[in-house]
């Protein structure tokens, strides 16, 4: 099963699978997978930490009405793993971008659900953009965040990344609406631009600075 992380989209080898997790950490460090040999190697040792319903609204594709899941049983370890390895890139993508926004936290903390995929997915499509207010004009500081603007982010990629950070979370059941919802504390936080311009470095983005006048 691991490795699908290096085979790229296609189905995993069993030959490959029975070697040592150390050398499949060496073959993803050498392809520059450490990132997704990391995210695969915290949720393979947690996974029976892991409540059985986050693991079946994951199986479900994160829909809130339980009445729409074929089976409240169709979900296992496995299952919950691929559906990890199938979307890893994506979801260790979310994961970095989302360690700039949110961090856990136990006082003046909000809740979010993995529909706050919608902000991530507007930030990788379109950056992230700060405003610099000067006397006449405003300059607006447009980051891009990541080389794969293409990528379309789903709640199902959400959910892995925030269960990755790692942040405290609730599984939420309203049974007047038969609904399953996973609610996450977090503490949503700025970041400075010395701090953009770091992660913008390291990845080896450019970024564009727009000036548009102060109104």
């Amino acid at each position: 099963m691991i490795s699908k992380i290096y085979l790229k989209g296609g189905e995993s080898i069993s030959k490959l699978d029975k070697l040592p997790d150390d050398v499949h950490g060496i073959i993803c460090d050498y392809l520059n997978l450490k990132h997704e040999f990391a995210a695969w190697r915290i949720i393979n040792e947690e996974m029976d930490t892991i409540p059985d319903d986050i693991k079946l609204y994951a199986c479900n594709e994160c829909r809130e009405s339980i009445l729409s899941y074929e089976s409240l049983r169709d979900f296992s370890n496995e299952k919950f793993l691929n559906l990890l390895l199938d979307n890893i890139e994506e979801i260790v993508e979310v994961r970095k971008i989302i360690t700039l926004f949110y961090k856990s936290s136990k006082k003046s903390s909000i809740c979010i659900s993995v529909n706050e995929y919608e902000y991530i997915d507007k930030i990788i499509s379109e950056g992230y953009t700060i405003e610099e207010k000067e006397k006449y004009y405003t300059n607006y500081k447009v980051f891009k965040l990541t080389k794969k603007t293409d990528m379309k982010i789903t709640p199902l990629h959400m959910l892995f990344a925030l269960l990755l950070c790692p942040i405290r979370h609730h599984i939420c059941y309203d049974y007047s609406k038969m609904t399953l919802d996973i609610q996450f504390e977090v503490f949503y936080k700025t970041p400075y631009i010395e701090k953009l311009i770091r992660f913008v470095r390291k990845k080896k983005i450019l970024s564009s600075n727009t000036v548009k006048p102060y109104i």
